[in-house]
């Protein structure tokens, strides 16, 4: 039983970081562009 929960669980994970995935993209890209910015302008 513990072994199948871990795998639905695993499968609920997958399907939320689906939906988080596009935000925390757009995000990290974002932070990114600011560190460049920063470096160049330091």
């Amino acid at each position: 039983p513990y072994r199948n929960s871990e795998i639905s669980f695993d499968v609920r994970l997958g399907d939320a970081m689906d939906v988080v995935c596009p935000y925390y993209n757009e995000q990290q890209s974002y932070m990114t562009n600011d560190l460049e910015y920063y470096d160049i302008y330091q």
